[in-house]
């Protein structure tokens, strides 16, 4: 895991573990050694920051683990995903499994025999905060993510997939490529 680390950037040892929400509640903010209004203490999260010759520390994360009380078996998702697309009075449902290269990779699942095609989007937009406040089915599978914010190292532990309500999906456009102006001297005949 990127993000685990015995002492922090300010020589702290963090606590093996802390919550810094609980149920929607916000619990903990992170802090260094400087106090701020609302983090009086720190909790050992001044994170070295990974630019060469340039020893900086910022506060940050190590490893943030996303629970859920309730997840369903992964295996489940996609039976309750169309359940939900079939109660809801949609034609098909939508399955993102991830970004390959710079697009989603989108599946559109077919309501009646649950057959996944695979289709052309650029991106997606969530929906607005009031629809994220019920999500439909959160996975009890969990996944690892081990990456780079501002230049340090981190890791996320989340649940594998999530069933959303009211994601909005954009096909993406293929652009025609204009006729070039002016030909190059090679290509003239």
């Amino acid at each position: 895991m990127y993000g685990y680390y015995e002492v922090d950037g300010e020589g702290v040892t963090p606590e093996a573990e802390m919550t810094l929400v609980d149920k929607g509640v916000f619990k903990k903010m992170l802090n260094g050694r400087i106090p701020a209004k609302n983090a009086l203490e720190t909790t050992g999260s001044s994170r070295f920051m990974m630019i060469p010759q340039s020893p900086t520390v910022t506060t940050g994360t190590g490893t943030i683990h996303v629970q859920v009380d309730k997840g369903i078996s992964h295996e489940k998702m996609k039976k309750v995903l169309i359940k939900a697309a079939k109660e809801a009075g949609q034609s098909c449902a939508y399955i993102v499994r991830g970004i390959s290269g710079a697009t989603l990779e989108v599946y559109r699942v077919d309501l009646k025999d649950g057959k996944e095609a695979r289709v052309r989007a650029t991106s997606f937009r969530l929906p607005d905060l009031t629809k994220l406040l019920k999500l439909v089915a959160i996975s009890s599978k969990e996944e690892v993510l081990n990456y780079l914010p501002n230049n340090y190292p981190a890791s996320m532990i989340y649940p594998a997939g999530i069933i959303v309500d009211g994601l909005v999906i954009e096909k993406a456009t293929v652009k025609a490529e204009k006729e070039p102006v002016l030909t190059l001297p090679q290509q003239r005949k």
